[in-house]
């Protein structure tokens, strides 16, 4: 019998030995902040789930140069529907729990994560011109952001960031234009 146990538990402290394990409970720590948080709004929630499976699913495919991910989407989204406190924390979370999910981990989250944070505080205290332009003028500063902080403090990163950069914004105007607006009709 206790050699039966020991099969069944051998794998699983193989499995939570290491960094995966401390990067799920972060990112359930994050869920669980978040549906605390937002509670009546299920469609945020639902948003950042996609955000995470997202992030891991580029990760583990090997795509992270395309730029796809739903950070931007989600943060933006938020922060139009609910204000820029809203837009903050949101954005603050999502980005943390994308950069975790898709182990993103480096020097480029100390700009990149308050980034979020103050794009959405300043989307959500702003007056939209409607959810696709708001998006795409979010992104192209979002990415002008990190362009200029990652030529100044990696410049050697530079050549290979700004392809995803370029990648980014396609993928986010897309986004904004197909998705956006019927996501925002449903958080209404």
């Amino acid at each position: 019998m206790d050699d039966r146990l020991n099969q069944i538990i051998e794998p699983l402290n193989e499995r939570f030995d290491g960094f995966k394990w401390k990067r799920y409970l972060t990112l359930l720590i994050i869920l669980v902040l978040a549906v605390i948080f937002f509670r009546r709004y299920s469609v945020v929630i639902g948003l950042m789930v996609a955000t995470g499976v997202v992030s891991w699913a580029t990760s583990e495919l090997s795509l992270r140069w395309t730029g796809i991910e739903a950070a931007t989407l989600t943060t933006v989204l938020v922060a139009v529907a609910f204000g820029p406190v809203y837009g903050a924390v949101i954005g603050f979370l999502t980005i943390v729990l994308q950069m975790m999910a898709g182990g993103y981990i480096g020097m480029y989250m100390l700009w990149v994560v308050p980034s979020y944070a103050i794009a959405g505080f300043l989307v959500g205290s702003m007056a939209t011109g409607g959810i696709v332009q708001t998006g795409i003028y979010t992104i192209v500063g979002l990415q002008a952001v990190f362009s200029l902080f990652t030529l100044a403090l990696s410049p050697g990163r530079i050549g290979k960031y700004l392809p995803y950069a370029v990648g980014n914004v396609i993928f986010n105007v897309l986004a904004f234009q197909m998705l956006a607006p019927m996501i925002l009709a449903a958080m209404a």
